[in-house]
């Protein structure tokens, strides 16, 4: 690259910058100038949950302020968001029990407001948090609450998201492939709306789910896919999550010293923005490759602290793993007594999430859910059918009237064909009486003819006669 493409591709780069840091500005400048005219209402309130949302404020106290603001001067729509957002960073934060107390009072709110949009986001919050505590009846109750709203509303922003978390709930059933099916889906709805993010979240899912089906070519072609979308947009929480994935794969294959370094990096990230629940998990991929690698104490170490964490925030996947992890742990440094009580914890959390009960709900929510949206839809084309039978039976009608003007039109064309034959059939008679007739005549003049050329030939010489006469009348000459 010559200096002069060099310049002109700096010169490029900082105008965007400059460019994209006025354009911040702007914004800010327009919320700080909403609140310096306005104070103590609605308008500032309002200025206040856009410029929480901005500048992404995860901060429990900003939206408790803005609570208290809202209750004396707010609406009913502005509390529900407020809750939401801080519903939402609780659960962020692995504080699963308070996060769930804000969604199931934003979900009233929006009831009784019948704000179909927010109550779906409710639904979807709500079934997410069920996910995390291992109740996959409920969470799947709730997911197709959110995703028949969304459906109904055409939310096509959000329908992917919920399709996606559909597919996690199924993974975690071990259904590995109606959660591929869901991934697809919303893979194709991601990429239709251009989000990045969304594509390359699944992306991961679908590398996860293809590495528990055995399919691990196919799963590192998708994790690197994800991979390469989350660092060009900078998601480190996301690309924690693929290398964590990766260093499963990579544990799986016992090619360890990939391992070790994937998931030693996704923990850094992990613990660098605060992700508790991503830590228990990584913890005990982490664990699970220190065990393989002989490293006991650092496996248990390792064990120790993803059973803390996930059992601290509630995490019913999480605290299997690092029960499963520890119970071997024990067991190889010849503590029998700890491990069977991790044994004991690892079964009763592992039937607590995916045992056959469960399944069978999973199961026969989704189809009552086929089933609704198959009633749905037939009573939104009911209108329609009725139109079109209308029209078919108008069109049977017309079509039954031809058929009897063609049958009365037979019956008299058939009607004049007989009476045309009954006559040619009298003429026929007629014709052949008279010939009998003429026949008759004729056979009379012949008999006739004949008789007289009897009567002639009777009185006429005979040709013996004749000849005798004339040999006489020579011999008398002589």
């Amino acid at each position: 690259m010559g200096k002069k493409t060099l310049h002109t591709f700096f010169l490029l780069f900082f105008v965007w910058i400059f460019s994209y840091s006025k354009a911040q500005d702007k914004v800010l400048d327009s919320l700080n100038s909403i609140l310096k005219t306005h104070s103590n209402d609605t308008v500032s309130l309002k200025a206040k949950i856009a410029l929480g949302d901005y500048l992404e404020i995860f901060r429990v106290p900003y939206w408790d302020s803005l609570l208290t603001d809202a209750e004396k001067y707010g609406t009913s729509k502005n509390r529900s968001t407020i809750i939401n957002n801080k519903g939402f960073i609780l659960m962020n934060n692995g504080d699963l029990e308070e996060a769930l107390v804000c969604f199931e009072k934003c979900m009233k709110i929006d009831s009784e407001n019948n704000d179909l949009k927010n109550l779906s986001y409710s639904y979807h919050n709500i079934g997410m948090i069920y996910l995390n505590k291992g109740n996959t009846p409920l969470s799947l109750d709730y997911l197709l609450k959110s995703l028949k709203i969304k459906e109904e509303r055409d939310d096509k922003t959000q329908i992917p998201q919920t399709l996606n978390n559909l597919g996690y709930l199924y993974s975690s059933q071990k259904e590995y492939v109606a959660a591929i099916d869901y991934y697809k889906k919303s893979l194709k709805l991601f990429e239709d709306l251009s989000d990045k993010k969304g594509i390359a979240l699944a992306y991961n899912n679908l590398g996860f789910n293809h590495m528990k089906l055995g399919d691990t070519v196919n799963a590192i072609v998708f994790y690197k896919k994800s991979l390469a979308l989350r660092r060009e947009i900078n998601d480190k929480k996301g690309v924690a999550n693929v290398l964590h994935n990766m260093g499963g794969i990579y544990l799986e294959k016992n090619d360890l010293k990939n391992a070790l370094e994937s998931f030693q990096t996704s923990l850094a990230l992990k613990e660098e923005i605060g992700d508790k629940g991503g830590v228990a998990q990584t913890l005990s991929g982490l664990g699970g490759t220190y065990f393989k690698l002989g490293e006991l104490d650092k496996a248990l170490d390792a064990g120790l602290r993803a059973l803390n964490g996930s059992q601290e925030l509630g995490f019913a996947q999480a605290t299997r793993d690092a029960a499963n992890l520890l119970n071997k742990v024990y067991a190889k440094k010849n503590n029998y007594l700890k491990a069977y009580e991790m044994y004991q914890l690892y079964v009763s959390t592992r039937d607590s999430i995916s045992n056959q009960e469960t399944q069978k709900l999973s199961i026969r929510g989704q189809y009552k859910y086929e089933y609704d949206k198959k009633a749905a839809a037939d009573s939104i084309n009911t209108a329609a059918e009725k139109m079109i039978t209308t029209a078919q039976l108008k069109q049977e009608q017309t079509q039954r009237y031809a058929l009897y003007g063609g049958v009365f039109l037979l019956i008299v064309f058939g009607g004049f064909m007989f009476n045309r034959f009954n006559i040619s059939q009298k003429q026929k008679k007629v014709i052949e009486f008279q010939k009998s007739i003429v026949e008759e005549k004729q056979k009379e003049i012949i008999d006739s003819i004949t008789y007289a050329k009897r009567i002639q030939k009777s009185n006429m010489p005979t040709e013996k006669y004749i000849e005798y006469t004339i040999t006489r009348l020579k011999n008398n000459r002589l």
